[in-house]
């Protein structure tokens, strides 16, 4: 899939996206200039047309990508809605932040990026044989996909013994039934590996009927049972993004040979997540659907200014929070690394980065995101913005030539790894981490779990 790039192209996606940012920057000039920093214009346009420029890049190597989603999140939530609200002087959770804090913020947001960018070079450099390294092709037994069915099943009546038939699309039902609010972690963590296990059987089920179509049974029953367990009107953005999105990448071989998935992506994001989320706090048969569209497409304008796009500001709240209780020097990281450890056991265990920023600045609704270059800089500062970029950046392209450099035709279980890295990494990118490699580590135990097989070389040995 890779392409090399003729200087002309590279200077036809430099023209682009300039034009692309000049035109989006008149858009927006005929709202009111509350700020007029010429600076700090320099700072968003540069760090825009980065973004702009590398995201193009890579779309011309293939369609979709770690790095795809990388680039895509960076360009909507720290620099469209990061300038909107620079110019509207708006910023959620907090009215107002000064020019030096903006400015700051930008350059620590280009330094991430630069370092992100090294990061995916030296996994460039490095000779690595796909075919080798990942596991060859997946074959599932129709014992296993029994199981796996069974297990799926088993989930869906527990939810059915939990509010009954009629509850399965009532939010008011699912409330009622379950006490969210004196939820252990352990519990919410139970929760969550369940809706992790039946995600993973509808995956399995799907490849093993892409791979014989006698197997497509199987992968209806799994799908009918997640539908019905998990409907997306009633679950949260990211697990709506992370069961589907990767159920729809690897239904659609097609998304491999176009540059469809971005756009889908994209309006996902800003119309059907928002749209959703009118049947999140009510029963479906109590929404109006036709006015709910209306007033999503409505919003639209609006949402810029809203907690659904607060990464640019809750990273430079993390600055803050930096300056009034120092880095943790690793303690926030630590915290993610051993999240399982129940707290009756560890009395100190470190709370969510956002939770943490939130208390350290004396807030009492601590219940706000912070994105990953903001975990960088809370646990080590601006070493940790250098390192947390190389870091990802090294992990991203990692991924990208494991699944792009094999053979598109040969289907493999790392398939499914990806396609549900791919969407956790948006999720992940607007943190905190703690939540989100919570939930990442169930999808991976749960893919262990389902695709788990014993080395023939073991069995000869036995």
């Amino acid at each position: 899939m890779n392409k090399e790039l003729s200087f002309k192209n590279i200077v036809g996606i430099w023209l682009l996206a300039i034009t692309f940012l000049v035109l989006h920057g008149i858009t927006i000039s005929f709202g009111t200039f509350d700020r007029n920093n010429i600076f700090i214009y320099i700072t968003f346009f540069i760090n825009g047309a980065l973004w702009l420029y590398l995201l193009m890049k890579e779309l011309w190597e293939r369609p979709y990508s770690m790095k795809v989603i990388f680039y895509t999140f960076c360009l909507f939530f720290f620099y469209y809605a990061g300038l909107i609200q620079f110019i509207a002087g708006k910023f959620p959770w907090i009215f107002y932040r000064d020019n030096e804090t903006v400015l700051k913020t930008n350059c620590l947001l280009f330094l991430f990026t630069v370092s992100y960018v090294f990061g995916s070079q030296i996994v460039s450099e490095l000779k690595l044989n796909p075919e080798k390294i990942v596991i060859k092709e997946f074959n599932i037994t129709n014992v296993r996909l029994v199981i796996i069915t069974l297990i799926s099943l088993a989930i869906f009546i527990n939810k059915v013994k939990l509010v009954g038939f009629s509850g399965l699309f009532s939010r008011m039902s699912v409330r009622e039934a379950t006490d969210y609010s004196e939820s252990s972690a352990m519990t919410l963590l139970i929760k969550q590996i369940l809706m992790a296990l039946q995600s993973m059987a509808a995956l399995v089920s799907l490849l093993a009927a892409k791979k014989d179509y006698k197997k497509s049974l199987y992968f209806l029953l799994c799908l009918g049972f997640l539908v019905c367990t998990y409907p997306p009107g009633m679950i949260s953005r990211y697990a709506v993004a992370t069961i589907y999105g990767s159920l729809f990448i690897l239904m659609f071989d097609s998304l491999r040979k176009n540059r469809i998935f971005i756009l889908m992506f994209v309006l996902a994001y800003t119309i059907l997540f928002p749209f959703l989320n009118n049947f999140r706090h009510t029963d479906y048969a109590d929404v109006d659907t036709m006015k709910a569209l209306a007033n999503t497409v409505e919003s639209i304008k609006t949402d810029w200014l809203a907690e659904d796009y607060d990464a640019f500001t809750t990273f430079s709240l993390t600055l803050d929070s930096v300056a009034a209780r120092g880095i943790t020097m690793g303690r926030q990281l630590l915290g993610v690394f051993f999240f399982f450890v129940p707290r009756d056991m560890w009395p100190d265990k470190p709370i969510g980065s956002g939770a943490y920023m939130g208390e350290s600045l004396g807030w009492t609704f601590t219940n706000v995101s912070c994105p990953l270059p903001g975990e960088a800089y809370i646990n080590f500062g601006i070493f940790g913005i250098i390192l947390f970029g190389i870091g990802f950046g090294f992990i991203s392209k990692l991924m990208d030539r494991f699944f792009w450099e094999k053979k598109s035709t040969v289907k493999t279980k790392f398939d499914i790894l990806y396609a549900i890295s791919l969407m956790m990494f948006f999720f992940m990118l607007r943190g905190d981490l703690l939540s989100s490699w919570a939930y990442l580590i169930s999808f991976i135990l749960s893919w262990m779990l389902f695709t788990f097989t014993v080395p023939e070389s073991l069995i000869k040995k036995g």
